[in-house]
């Protein structure tokens, strides 16, 4: 990993670390970069605490990066944390809810599920950590002013991902 993600994660990780519960807003965020336009997912804490950046650069769908976001989300945030989500999304909201409580069957329902690899390493880092996430659809329409944002652009190997992870 290079250094500066990693001071970037540290850094994150010291204003999360302290909290017992957390929700977070994700919405949809667009911006350039040396004029191409760069899509990901703007993770904003409740209450406005900070905000965090996540793209990926070779797979920039709305979905991949949402998934991605709750990767690093669980990454910056300590075990056995409960975490709400909001999302202006509601088939990811769905999914997501579906997939979390299906812990046991993870197996059986992953090879059926889009992005199967990455909702598997997600799931797989939240029974390591002991996290319960919450999801609930809900459009948003506030960006708070004169809050630290923390760009999170990495590409998360994927072909390392077993399909018997549990």
């Amino acid at each position: 990993m290079e250094p500066q993600l990693t001071n970037t994660i540290e850094k994150i990780k010291s204003n999360l670390w302290k909290l017992k519960q957390l929700t977070f807003q994700l919405n949809t965020h667009k911006r350039y970069v040396k004029n191409i336009e760069r899509e990901g997912i703007m993770c904003v804490t409740i209450p406005h605490k900070l905000k965090l950046l996540v793209e990926t650069k070779f797979w920039p769908t709305r979905k991949k990066n949402q998934i991605i976001a709750l990767i690093y989300i669980t990454r910056v945030t300590k075990k056995e944390l409960k975490i709400h989500i909001l999302s202006d999304n509601i088939h990811f909201c769905d999914t997501a809810t579906k997939l979390f409580q299906s812990l046991p069957h993870m197996q059986s329902l992953a090879g059926s599920t889009n992005n199967w690899s990455s909702w598997l390493f997600w799931l797989t880092l939240t029974t390591f950590k002991n996290q319960i996430y919450t999801f609930e659809y809900k459009k948003q329409t506030s960006d708070p002013p004169n809050v630290p944002v923390y760009i999170l652009s990495l590409e998360i190997d994927h072909n390392s991902i077993r399909y018997n992870t549990y």
